[in-house]
């Protein structure tokens, strides 16, 4: 009698860990999924290229500890289902009274179940180049967003037009993002629009480097440092980034580069 209650005690505190583990699971799916967006998803909402973080672990590591959590979580349902094997064995045995759907279903719930996890590792991945696939999904984040369908996007062209319109659409949604995070430091009169507009005119935007513009606009790169009072030898990292870290805004550096090309 004893026995049996230690036994059910047992049990007891595995469904309890495995509750909250199962709840771990999702919550990491979550995080993982909604809060440390992959890299174009990153642009769109934060503008520039910048990386999410949480407690000093990206979305890559953070699936890393999902995988290890999911692989605890199993070795409890096998723990749960050892420890209720005379049970299942007896529920098994009255749900099915032939032999043979007795045979089919032991061999085939547990094939079944290598299949699914043992799988994934024999699957060849597609191989797509990165920036297309990068931009495809871009493009198609915000056409949603704007109340498209990509049944109009099909629609519109063939193949090798939709590539250039990936391309074109892509661009505009860059320069879009950047003149977003800039609008605060425009003054609302004329004079301030008209000087926005040359600035826009300079093409400078987060995904360039500090390096980048120096070389496009013939000016020293320690120069440009100062004027946003970056250290210089971050001069290698995209200009979204270091807004980011440091506070500056575009219209800053692009005023700046306009002035000096302009004498």
């Amino acid at each position: 009698m004893g026995e049996r209650r230690n036994l059910s005690k047992i049990n007891l505190m595995i469904d309890a860990i495995m509750l909250i583990v199962l709840m771990i699971i999702a919550g990491l799916g979550f995080l993982i999924k909604y809060v440390l967006l992959p890299g174009y998803k990153v642009n769109e909402v934060y503008g520039g290229n910048v990386e999410l973080f949480f407690g000093g672990l990206d979305r890559h590591q953070w699936g890393a500890i999902h995988l290890y959590v999911s692989l605890f979580f199993l070795f409890l349902v096998l723990l749960h289902i050892i420890l209720h094997w005379k049970m299942i064995i007896c529920i098994f045995r009255n749900m099915f009274s032939g032999r043979k759907t007795r045979l089919v279903l032991a061999l085939g719930v547990p094939l079944v179940s290598l299949f699914f996890i043992f799988g994934p590792l024999f699957i060849k991945p597609e191989v797509t180049d990165f920036e297309r696939r990068n931009l495809r999904n871009r493009v198609f984040a915000g056409n949603v967003k704007s109340g498209f369908h990509s049944s109009d996007i099909k629609a519109s062209a063939s193949v090798n037009q939709g590539s250039a319109l990936v391309d074109e659409a892509e661009q505009e949604t860059m320069v879009s993002h950047d003149s977003h995070d800039e609008m605060q430091e425009i003054p609302h009169n004329g004079k301030g629009m008209a000087h926005h507009d040359q600035y826009d005119s300079l093409n400078i935007n987060g995904s360039m480097t500090l390096s980048e513009v120096a070389t496009r606009f013939n000016i020293r790169v320690e120069e440009l440092a100062e004027v946003i009072k970056v250290p210089v030898e971050y001069a290698e990292e995209r200009l979204g980034r270091l807004r980011k870290l440091y506070g500056f805004g575009l219209n800053e550096l692009r005023a700046y580069v306009y002035n000096k090309i302009k004498k």
